[in-house]
């Protein structure tokens, strides 16, 4: 898949789907740029996270180089506003 043409989310229940097709491709900035500027990350099972865009794509970045194997992912219905 060429990264340009990498869909966007046009609804928060497509996130599980684009995370997985940016992951398959190495992208670790299509996979940060799912998060809010501000966001932050638990990266771990201590607590430890990356916070903010860059450290978040630097996680993906490290993460990707072990060529970790994301199983189905099955996302629960996000919560929109209103709702």
């Amino acid at each position: 898949m060429n990264l340009n043409e990498i869909r966007k989310a046009q609804n928060p229940n497509d996130l599980a789907k684009i995370f997985q097709e940016r992951a398959a491709v190495g992208d670790a900035e299509g996979l940060a740029n799912l998060y809010e500027t501000n966001a932050v990350l638990v990266i771990d099972q201590n607590g430890n996270t990356a916070a903010g865009k860059e450290s978040i794509k630097e996680f993906y970045e490290q993460l990707l180089k072990t060529n970790p194997k994301f199983e189905s992912l099955t996302q629960r219905t996000a919560l929109i506003a209103g709702n």
